[in-house]
């Protein structure tokens, strides 16, 4: 999973593109037992304003998203959403159709766009990242869409 990830929010998509990318496969076994551990409290508990601050929400701007101002777990799950477009969609269609939906336009508006720009300077994950889909021989998001 990608180490950069801030709280929760994205991981199962993540984790759905490199299975099916990344030619994984599906197997059955009998009496197997499968667990998930839910969020237990709600509502979520506050952020903390050092992390915050570390994510860039306290920065100015609307944060919309959908139409609707987004409030802080909605902005660290979406932050996520990014850093998975940056390395799934790359340059597909399906990149700007998600961000025309979500912010209403294929620019992201600057409050978003700082997420953009601290993945553009993390050498370091994007290597690891790239390493890692040519590792595993992934497939690009153009495969995906046509066959999945």
């Amino acid at each position: 999973m990608d180490k950069g990830f801030e709280r929760f929010g994205g991981s199962n998509i993540e984790l759905a593109l490199k299975f099916w990318m990344c030619r994984g496969r599906v197997i059955q076994v009998p009496c197997a037992r499968a667990g998930y551990i839910p969020i237990t409290e709600w509502p979520l508990p506050a952020i903390p304003e050092k992390l915050k601050r570390l994510a860039g929400i306290t920065k100015a701007g609307d944060f919309l998203f959908y139409g609707g101002k987004a409030e802080p777990h909605t902005i660290f799950s979406v932050r996520n959403y990014l850093r998975i477009v940056r390395v799934w969609f790359r340059n597909h269609a399906a990149k700007n159709l998600f961000y025309t939906e979500a912010f209403g336009s294929t620019k992201l508006p600057s409050e978003w766009a700082q997420y953009e720009d601290e993945m553009e300077d993390d050498d370091d994950w994007i290597d690891a990242e790239e390493s890692g889909r040519d590792r595993n021989k992934c497939q690009d998001f153009e495969w995906f869409d046509k066959h999945v």
